[in-house]
């Protein structure tokens, strides 16, 4: 029987006394009860975390571990808050919303810290931002796997990972560079025409709360102020692993593809499926890349680039 973990696997929404709630369950199978409680206790210190960063989050109207069979489940109860990012944005009202995600999640995630590692992790999923029209704020709602430093160690994954993709997972979760350049590709997938704009104005961001030097993994990175397609497909041949910030210039380069290949637009999100770690602990190859996977994601993005 695997081990995998099921995310988000039962999401039940209902309303009760006319307020509209939102139940996560997390089957966590050949996971003790204390493991579990150990994870709760990680769920809740990033929500403390948030908190006093002065991050708005989801409201939590429970968090308990319920047995199911013979394994236990972690359920989590929201209250439900809105529509995420993807959802409430149009032509029209894109430019004013980006900045007000930004203004109230990641101003204050940012100045939280003059360290470059987070104590407290996020992960820059663009559904993770959701919009609380009767207090005209975005706020965070995903806390699972946490991603916060706990008994000497800044956890990422459950089962926790090891290896290259643990440091991956540091850099786009913990590292404030990191996360604002795992943030602009997370944009550009769902938003690839827009992905100059969105550069300009994570430039204007930047400079407004005085961390301009946050965008030096987009400033540095091949792909900026690109526009040349074959030049960019040998920036995609000459990359040999998929270790550090090769992996998130693969998936750049993937975003800058969609930009230019409309028709390859509606495919990214089948792309970064193809690029995400193994998740089944089971697996020889958990926590990494395999070869196939890498070469064949090259090989998609090189032939959309030359063939629009």
């Amino acid at each position: 029987m695997s081990k995998m973990t099921g995310y988000y696997s039962e999401i039940r929404i209902y309303f009760k006394d006319d307020v509209k709630y939102i139940e996560k369950r997390y089957p966590l199978p050949f996971y003790s009860r204390d493991q579990i409680e150990d994870l709760r206790q990680r769920v809740l210190l990033q929500r403390n975390a948030f908190e006093e960063m002065h991050i708005p989050i989801s409201e939590l109207i429970d968090l308990e571990i319920i047995r199911k069979g013979k394994s236990f489940n972690l359920v989590a109860t929201e209250k439900f808050e809105g529509l995420d990012f993807a959802d409430v944005v149009d032509e029209q009202n894109f430019e004013m919303y980006l900045e007000k995600m930004l203004d109230d999640i990641y101003k204050p995630l940012l100045k939280s810290s003059s360290n470059h590692l987070l104590p407290a992790g996020i992960d820059t999923v663009i559904r993770n931002y959701v919009y609380r029209s009767e207090l005209n704020e975005f706020c965070y709602v995903d806390f699972m796997p946490p991603k916060v430093f706990y008994k000497g160690h800044y956890t990422q994954e459950v089962p926790e990972i090891t290896g290259p993709f643990y440091d991956i997972r540091l850099l786009t979760h913990n590292d404030r560079a990191g996360v604002i350049y795992t943030l602009y590709i997370n944009l550009a997938r769902k938003f690839p025409a827009k992905r100059k704009f969105i550069l300009a104005k994570f430039e204007q961001f930047l400079s407004g709360i005085n961390e301009v030097q946050l965008s030096k993994h987009i400033n540095e990175s091949p792909f900026y102020r690109l526009d040349d397609t074959k030049k960019a497909a040998r920036i995609v041949t000459a990359l040999n692993d998929w270790k550090g910030l090769n992996y998130l210039i693969l998936r750049e380069a993937a975003c800058f593809t969609a930009e230019v290949n409309k028709k390859f637009a509606g495919k990214l999100d089948d792309f970064f499926r193809l690029t995400h770690h193994e998740t089944n602990p089971d697996s020889e190859e958990y926590g990494l890349l395999p070869k196939e996977r890498f070469d064949k994601a090259k090989k998609i993005i090189i032939e959309n680039l030359l063939s629009p």
